[in-house]
């Protein structure tokens, strides 16, 4: 919204946002004066903390773009350090217009309370260890005492639920049907059989508690099926030192795609009605498996049971039968008509390309991105400049790719694929824009490089109008 000369935003500081007018922060981490107001957000329901924000006037006032692409890793160094018991938040940084504005979110711990572990100072002020703190509406301040009975009760009363609900799963499978696993010791006590894990694989094995997932993404986690061989004994206790099939995340469907890697591809097929998008590569995995599209339908359709992602599965299956929905509409962002330019040298360079082709403000992201698609279009690497200050904007440069391209040199477009994952996995939190952008250019580029034949032959049952090439770049907003 604009209101004379500013821009402002619509939003109120209330229990949930808060307005900063400035970001603070060092080689070290974050300031130390954000930890009272994260700490007690946590220990309500979560919040976002805005940067760039004047919180009298509602005005968007901007951060320091040497903040753009922040690194989370120096929120966690301050947050773990001074607070016991926050371990979900992310940050990242957008612009508005001109104005980059900075969102610290804050998402409830798994157990609360959250509490300063460690004293420290901060303008005059001293925050004691074992002080909690609380988001009310419009501040953040200790705990009060009827606050801190409900959340104890409602943290006690969670705890005794899922014990009862344990309970109630053991009566219903059965006290001789039921195995107890030491998470310590690796021992199995499975009615009177004792079985031992080796320490190796007990080492790596990670149990996921229902309705969450690991803390650590991509951490192994393991599930035990089938036939399972019994490799030695030792103290009249079997070892099992057999490998177990690793559970299955997002990434892995994109890793094994981009690394031509189909070992397991029937396992992928079979899994992926458990993921939560629908937007992962299949045809590459469809074509690894050797089994017809109408095949695999029919598989995904099977596939039922409480574990099922239901709004995905059903999406994933509207892309099988009909791909062209998705495909028209897979480009993200636009491009600059007219733009050859196909290298970035620093900021600078950008505000000479828009004085150049008389551009507003707002296309920042339209120059980086049609700039990176000048490159991969002819197969040029990217630099790593652009990797670590444009991570977003490479993404969906690649959804611009023209689909001959991408067929023809398909092993570059993967490598290079392949590098964003990789500068991915370096940070420890995605922001969400980055997540929706990689799963829609890598699904892309798995349908223009496995999937077009599955859809090409009269045979088959499934058939869709072949995908247009990208059009002309495009002088619309981003």
């Amino acid at each position: 919204m604009v209101s004379g000369t500013d821009l402002i935003t619509t939003l109120d500081e209330d229990d949930y946002f808060e307005f900063k007018k400035s970001l603070h922060a060092g080689k070290s981490g974050i300031s130390k004066m954000y930890l009272k107001t994260a700490a007690g957000f946590a220990n309500n329901k979560g919040g976002v903390i805005i940067f760039g924000v004047d919180p009298n006037t509602q005005a968007l006032l901007g951060i320091k773009k040497e903040f753009e692409g922040f690194d989370n890793k120096l929120v966690t160094a301050i947050f773990s350090q001074f607070l016991d018991g926050i371990n979900s938040y992310f940050f990242f940084t957008e612009y508005f217009t001109d104005k980059l504005i900075g969102f610290l979110c804050i998402n409830q711990p798994s157990i609360k309370p959250v509490i300063v572990k460690n004293s420290y100072n901060f303008d005059g002020t001293t925050y004691n260890a074992g002080d909690i703190y609380f988001r009310y509406p419009g501040e953040v301040r200790k705990i009060l005492p009827s606050d801190l009975r409900e959340m104890m009760t409602t943290e006690v009363n969670r705890h005794a639920n899922r014990l009862i609900s344990q309970m109630e799963r053991l009566v219903a499978i059965g006290p001789s049907n039921a195995a107890i696993i030491d998470s310590s010791t690796g021992e199995i006590d499975a009615n009177g059989a004792k079985l031992s894990l080796s320490p190796e694989l007990l080492s790596g094995l990670n149990l996921i508690m229902e309705g969450q997932f690991v803390e650590k993404e991509g951490a192994p986690a393991y599930v035990i099926k089938g036939d399972i061989e019994l490799d030695s004994k030792e103290g009249g206790k079997s070892i099992i030192t057999r490998d177990v099939l690793k559970t299955l995340h997002n990434k892995d469907y994109h890793i094994h795609m981009l690394t031509n890697d189909g070992t397991t591809a029937l396992h992928f097929l079979e899994n992926i009605v458990f993921m939560d998008t629908p937007f992962l590569p299949v045809y590459f995995y469809i074509e690894q498996a050797k089994i017809s599209l109408n095949k695999t339908i029919e598989l995904i359709e099977n596939k039922t049971g409480s574990d099922v992602r239901k709004n995905p599965k059903n999406k994933l299956l509207e892309r099988l039968k009909s791909p062209e929905d998705f495909y028209h509409k897979s480009r993200i962002g636009s491009l600059v008509d007219e733009m050859t330019e196909d290298d970035l040298e620093d900021e600078r360079h950008i505000e000479s390309l828009r004085k150049k082709y008389c551009l507003h403000n707002n296309r920042q992201k339209s120059i980086v991105r049609t700039v990176i698609y000048n490159r991969l279009n002819t197969q040029k690497p990217i630099h790593n400049f652009l990797f670590k200050s444009y991570l977003n904007e490479l993404i969906e440069a690649f959804t611009h790719v023209d689909n001959s391209e991408i067929r023809n040199f398909s092993d570059f477009y993967k490598a290079e694929m392949l590098k964003v994952l990789d500068v991915i996995q370096e940070g420890k939190t995605i922001p969400p824009n980055v997540k929706t952008s990689l799963r829609k250019a890598s699904s892309r580029l798995d349908y223009i490089i496995h999937g077009e034949d599955f859809y090409k032959t009269k045979k088959r049952k499934v058939k869709v109008e072949n995908i247009e090439e990208p059009t002309k770049k495009s002088n619309e907003k981003d």
